[in-house]
């Protein structure tokens, strides 16, 4: 953050504690606000109105930090989104791909409830830890074993913008890069294309693997 930004931080949260009947020494609001300089500048202050509007009797640094908005998803969604068996793959939160292991002796021995419930649990302890760490969402894949689902399940994380083109690319070493940008960004009409001097047997092979990957995607975005 800027020096102004720190400012206008401090500001809004001497204003809030004012409005909800909580007294902060100087001191105190110095390190709230060292602190919170570690994330985006509206979502805090996004998070401190939110603190001032919902706390009923103080406004504590949690209060405010427990607020800020972040890409996570919620851990039912984080739930919904793991691999529950060894062929499927998922590109997860590294938080999720952390939590999935802990869950994973437990999914494999059946009990799905007992399961469920170890993966919310560490799944929400380590996203605590990462939010108060002022740590941005990381993006990882789950690989199983199926290399088809493992593509598809890549490039359409690719292509919602959870990987960027470097991890795409080292995800799938067995595609060059114009088949890559040709997966990725196909969604909107924009196909690259190989001329047939570049185009060698394998590439020939992969572009055709490429095509029928983004097929499919096709069909279940239709459907």
């Amino acid at each position: 953050m800027t020096p102004e930004q720190k400012q206008q931080i401090t500001a809004a949260i001497a204003t809030a504690a004012e409005v909800v009947g909580t007294e902060l020494t100087t001191g105190a609001l110095k390190a709230m606000v060292r602190v919170l300089s570690r994330y985006d500048f509206r979502a805090v202050m996004q998070a401190v109105e939110s603190a001032m509007l919902e706390c009923k009797y103080k406004i504590t640094l949690a209060d405010i930090i427990e607020r800020i908005p972040d890409d996570r998803p919620r851990p039912s969604e984080a739930w919904a989104m793991v691999p529950k068996s060894e062929s499927e793959s998922a590109v997860l939160p590294d938080e999720a791909v952390r939590a999935l292991g802990v869950a994973n002796p437990i999914i494999h021995a059946g009990d799905m409830i007992a399961a469920r419930r170890a993966f919310v649990e560490s799944y929400e302890r380590f996203c605590a830890e990462s939010k108060r760490a002022g740590e941005p969402v990381r993006w990882r894949l789950a690989a199983g074993w199926d290399a088809k689902q493992r593509d598809d399940a890549v490039i359409a994380a690719a292509r919602e913008g959870k990987l960027g083109y470097k991890q795409t690319a080292q995800l799938l070493p067995h595609l060059d890069k114009d088949e890559i940008v040709a997966a990725v960004k196909n969604l909107s009409g924009q196909t690259a294309r190989l001329t047939h001097e570049q185009r060698t047997p394998t590439e020939s092979k992969n572009k055709q693997r490429v095509m029928a990957l983004i097929s499919k995607i096709k069909k279940v975005e239709e459907a």
